[in-house]
């Protein structure tokens, strides 16, 4: 089948889909329910076929549960807040948060999303992924997208919920803030890259002794109040204070066991604010900060250095510093940056009043929770349970951006109060007045509306409440809560598994999920991971039009297994896809030639035994598909059908189909059935096309079943395929045709009952 066939095809099933959509989610049903919280995806730029390997498994989830006998809640989500949104904005359309008005900001925000949100639909369509529904409703199953009236005035109503319950307050703490989106941002959506940076030794006077001090940040010395050292540093015992060149000022020595006393020459400057650490060491040491980056990137509170970036910041300090004679010295080294997850610009923490989520208390109920829930593998979960360990600080949840969820709140200029308004609709506090027209606290009417946004993650961690019917259909949530299955990728564990956790346990006190399946990343030929801001991305348009979609979706299990490594986007495997889609079809064109009226004679023994072997392996795949082990599944399937049924089966037995002996034609009809029902998932296409066409049957509506008459025949059947192939061989090495005759030679005793198949089939002279 060529490239042209095969879209023609994918097309005809999917057409076929679309007159009568055979996935809508039924409420009302009295099959089990299984609940699939799909990650809903970033909709601001074209999908490459890393997207395509990661929801395709959890497509193969969602066709196994329905053949299984559940009803499966399915819903197509589409994520378009915040700053992924925005950062693609600025970049296609040139606008700014700071400059743009912000009627003309959101419109253009829009704009991208109306660019690329109907073409990305389709491609998930095209791929075969059977959501409950395209269409954006309120109905359970149906699509949403997290920027509609709908989904934000949600968002908004939980928050209202978590104000008015006290589990968010105003405050000014220490955030990261990434001074080019020119917002705070969680721990969550900070990353760390190794970068080659400058390490600068520097002459410190510490009581009246000249020694060194090793930093990469000198721009922070202005900022510096004290001067740690491990206390097991034999080399610096009795230290009580230091003079700072470039400021003269004059700072404590502290001694603590978290400083590294291998790193530079073991004392360590402790500023407002390089990092974390920082952080820790001017809490426990109670020393006072001084805050000399501003929002803008920008040195203050200095003097001589005001109005300077960090990086020329830097470089000025240095250049006085060495003019004073106190560089020693400087080389190249790899240190860990802390980067914006979004803008990949540098992150600075400094002091900012946001709102904040409660959670550092909660340490212990998420622990609990973690383990409540089943990870197929014990590695992600240990990822979140660190996650939860590490946290020291609340979630800073509000954006001064504007392409988001409003944060809904009014603020009292007389008495300061904010006012939170009845949950039920979505609110602009930005542009419209309180409802209830008075302060809620002292009765006055002078009103702010608060301008910004949420953090996109707190619209995000609703997903599982909004899909299961929590406050819009409540019966429903409290049958079927938690929620089955989160599919999700682990880069998005500290913060969309993390946060999901935290808001359930905080709504509803229920852990969020009964399992949870992890996947890695499909990488390039050179083993990076695709990625929009690389640009190293196979779009997925592409994909379909050189491979089909079944090819694409093969591919996915056959380049290695997603859950336990990473997998590459090669020819190789994509070529082997191929193969395997032409050899089933060319099975089932053939086994369609002989129709099965039923056994009316018993079967005979070669067919007995390849019968019971192939129960013995559906139903083992039918517990590896039952366990997310898809690559497993997929090799054992992919062996025996090909290297074994194919190979083997059909070339011993054709003679007997071609004379339709009842035996042959049921057990090449019952295998061929079987092994499209287990394809069904990973290839949907091809195997709707061949199943009706062989049995008049839609697939969709075909249940797994456990086998009986299963046996493991591995060994019997090896001993057969190691004779066939042997006869092959003795044949060519006489130069002998395929479907000539041949002599001398026999049939081991061990053989024997299949004496008849394999002297037809070789035309043996015995």
């Amino acid at each position: 089948m060529d490239q042209k066939e095969s879209r023609d095809l994918e097309d005809a099933v999917l057409k076929k889909w679309l007159s009568a959509w055979p996935f809508h989610f039924d409420s009302n049903t009295s099959k089990k329910i299984f609940i699939i919280d799909t990650p809903p995806p970033y909709i601001n730029a074209d999908l490459h076929v890393g997207h395509a390997a990661s929801y395709a498994h959890i497509d193969t989830v969602a066709r196994i549960r329905r053949f299984l006998g559940d009803e499966v809640l399915f819903p197509f989500g589409v994520d378009k807040n915040g700053l992924p949104i925005e950062v693609q904005a600025e970049k296609e359309y040139g606008i700014d948060v700071r400059k743009t008005d912000r009627d003309e900001y959101v419109k253009k925000c829009r704009e991208l999303l109306q660019k690329y949100e109907n073409v990305n639909a389709d491609v998930f369509r095209r791929l075969g992924f059977s959501f409950n529904n395209y269409k954006v409703g309120s109905a359970l199953g149906d699509a949403y997208e997290t920027d509609s009236p709908q989904y934000r005035a949600y968002g908004q109503e939980i928050f209202i919920k978590l104000w008015n319950d006290k589990k968010i307050y105003e405050d000014s703490q220490l955030v990261n803030y990434c001074t080019v989106c020119k917002t705070t941002l969680s721990d969550a959506e900070v990353e760390y890259e190794e970068k080659e940076t400058k390490l600068y030794s520097i002459r410190v006077k510490v009581d009246g002794k000249n020694l060194e001090i090793a930093t990469t940040r000198p721009e922070l010395i202005p900022a510096c109040a004290a001067i740690a050292v491990n206390p097991e540093d034999q080399r610096y015992v009795g230290l009580k204070s230091a003079i700072m060149p470039i400021t003269g000022e004059i700072v404590p020595v502290i001694y603590d066991a978290r400083i590294n006393k291998d790193f530079g020459s073991g004392l360590m400057m402790v500023c407002s604010y390089g990092d974390k650490r920082d952080e820790e060491l001017f809490r426990d040491y109670d020393l006072k900060e001084k805050i000399i980056i501003d929002e803008n990137g920008k040195i203050i509170g200095t003097g001589r250095y005001d109005g300077l970036t960090v990086s020329k910041g830097r470089e000025t300090i240095i250049s006085d510093i060495k003019a004073m004679g106190a560089l020693i010295g400087e080389k190249s080294t790899v240190a860990q940056k802390p980067l914006c997850s979004r803008s990949k610009n540098p992150v600075e923490i400094i002091r900012a009043k946001e709102f904040y989520l409660k959670q550092r208390h909660l340490k212990s109920d998420l622990i609990r929770l973690a383990g409540e829930m089943k990870f197929y593998k014990d590695e992600s979960r240990q990822m979140l349970l660190d996650w939860i360990k590490s946290l020291d600080r609340d979630w800073p949840i509000s954006r001064t951006r504007y392409y988001g969820t409003e944060i809904p709140l009014w603020k009292c200029t007389s008495c300061g109060e904010y006012c939170a308004p009845a949950p039920g609709r979505y609110y602009q506090p930005w542009r419209e007045e309180f409802p209830e027209k008075k302060c809620t606290n002292c009765g006055s009417d002078k009103l702010v509306g608060e301008r910004r946004i949420l953090d996109t993650w707190m619209d995000s961690s609703n997903s599982n409440l909004f899909i299961s019917g929590y406050g819009r259909s409540d019966s429903f949530f409290k049958d079927h809560f938690p929620v089955s299955l989160r599919p999700q990728g682990k880069d998005i564990i500290r913060s969309w598994l993390f946060y999901t956790t935290v808001k359930s346990y905080l709504v509803v006190d229920k852990k969020p999920f009964e399992n949870v399946m992890v996947t890695n990343h499909a990488v390039d030929e050179s083993g990076e991971k695709f990625s929009k801001s690389k640009g190293n991305g196979v779009p997925i348009k592409k994909a379909l039009e050189d491979h089909g979609a079944d090819v694409i979706r093969l591919w996915a299990y056959l380049g290695g297994d997603l859950l336990e490594g990473d997998i590459r986007y090669s020819k190789e495997k994509l070529n082997e896809a191929k193969r395997i889609v032409n050899k089933i079809t060319n099975i089932a064109k053939f086994v369609g030639q002989f129709k099965d009226g039923g056994v009316s004679v018993p079967p005979d023994t070669f067919d007995l035994v390849f019968t019971m072997q192939f129960n013995n392996i559906y139903n083992n795949i039918l517990e590896k598909y039952e366990n997310y082990k898809f690559f497993d599944a997929v090799k054992t399937l992919k062996d025996f059908t090909i290297n074994v049924f194919a190979d083997h089966y059909i070339e011993l037995k054709k003679g007997f189909a071609y004379k339709n002996d009842a035996s042959t034609v049921h057990t090449l009809n019952h295998i061929v059935c079987g092994v499209l029902e287990l394809f069904n998932p990973i290839i949907p296409f091809i195997t709707q096309h061949l199943y009706a066409s062989l049995y008049s049957k839609d697939i969709n509506m075909a249940r797994f079943e456990i086998k009986a008459g299963a046996k493991d025949m591995s060994k019997e059947i090896q001993k057969i395929m190691d004779y066939d192939s042997a006869i092959w061989i003795k044949k060519q090495t006489a130069g002998l045709a395929l479907n000539n005759e041949i002599g001398n030679v026999s049939i081991p005793e061990e053989l024997s009952a299949y004496r008849d198949v394999l002297i037809n089939a070789h035309k043996l002279k015995i």
